[in-house]
């Protein structure tokens, strides 16, 4: 990839989609993005929270991330098997988990989601969702029969905007959705399912118009079904790699953990790539194997860089 000096500074890439490090701008580092689409967006840089280890506001393998309505951010930070709540600065708040099988215990969490009442734990390991409130205190656990069999293991988890639970179960590669009872309603993108069967599913979001997208990573795509399982279609499984993560704002937009590639991408509703950002390293801007995505109330996006044991911040704006 060929770069040439940007007006006003900085640099941009040429020839093909990117992005390097510009200057100083704001509260960050401004970079460039030059996607093969018809706009142009820039990503500025707002910050790192976190760093590996065992201690409050550190992580091991931070696997999924939410932000809630007030921009509250929850971390399942995987190695440690528990919950992390900070503000959106990263001010570590409180916590919920440690190693175990009992309630209230955790093993290996992959992902979080917060309503701003209640907060959606995929226990992994344990094969089960735990729910809780938004100050990290134990509600309660899906199945609530421990004999039962929901999930094999639960990967990913979102709510949509009237209560229902959709969990992504990666051992059976199927969605289970649950009325707001915690009841089985329907499980899709199984066997049965053509265009839409699935391939170890991992994160999940539910998009303004109720529509249901999901990281199909063993497939290299972003998966799209109606509230009822319907497949619609898929975004970009020529674009990306294992994706594990996706989070969808209040226009549409589709933000992607593009986990194999170390990067992150957005693409506009309709799927066209608008911007492409990132790749494989341990400085600002890189990444390592990102699990997760998250928009902020604020338009800010979060990122999961699971393998630098860290929390990125950035925000994107159209030229």
């Amino acid at each position: 990839m060929r770069f040439r000096r940007a007006a006003g500074g900085g640099w941009r890439a040429a020839g093909g989609y990117g992005a390097i490090v510009g200057l100083m701008a704001g509260l960050g580092l401004l970079f460039f993005a030059s996607p093969s689409a018809a706009q142009e967006y820039t990503v500025t840089f707002h910050g790192v929270i976190g760093r590996e280890g065992v201690g409050f506001g550190e992580f091991l393998n931070p696997a999924g991330i939410s932000l809630d309505p007030a921009g509250n951010l929850y971390v399942a930070d995987s190695g440690n098997h528990r919950i992390q709540r900070l503000t959106q600065a990263g001010e570590y708040m409180t916590i919920f988990g440690g190693f175990g099988f009992d309630r209230q215990q955790l093993n290996q969490p992959m992902a979080v989601v917060a309503t701003g009442l209640d907060v959606y734990v995929a226990d992994m390991q344990n094969r089960r969702i735990q729910r809780l409130d938004r100050l990290l205190n134990f509600l309660g656990v899906l199945p609530e029969d421990p004999e039962a069999s929901l999930f094999g293991f639960p990967r990913g988890v979102a709510i949509s905007k009237v209560g229902e639970i959709y969990v992504a179960d990666t051992e059976n590669e199927e969605i289970v959705k649950l009325n707001t009872s915690g009841q089985l309603e329907v499980r899709f993108g199984g066997f049965s399912y053509e265009q839409g069967r699935l391939r170890r599913p991992a994160n999940i979001a539910v998009g303004p118009a109720g529509k249901v997208y999901v990281a199909d990573t063993g497939n290299h795509r972003i998966a799209i079904f109606d509230a009822f399982g319907g497949y619609l279609t898929d975004i970009s499984s020529d674009t990306l790699k294992a994706p594990e993560g996706v989070d969808v704002d209040d226009s549409g937009l589709v933000y992607v953990a593009d986990t194999g590639n170390h990067r992150f991408t957005v693409f506009s509703k309709e799927g066209t790539l608008l911007l492409s950002f990132g790749a494989q390293g341990v400085g600002i801007g890189s990444f390592s194997e990102p699990r997760d995505i998250s928009v902020g109330p604020a338009g800010k996006i979060y990122v999961a860089d699971t393998g630098n044991h860290r929390i990125q911040m950035f925000r994107m704006e159209k030229k």
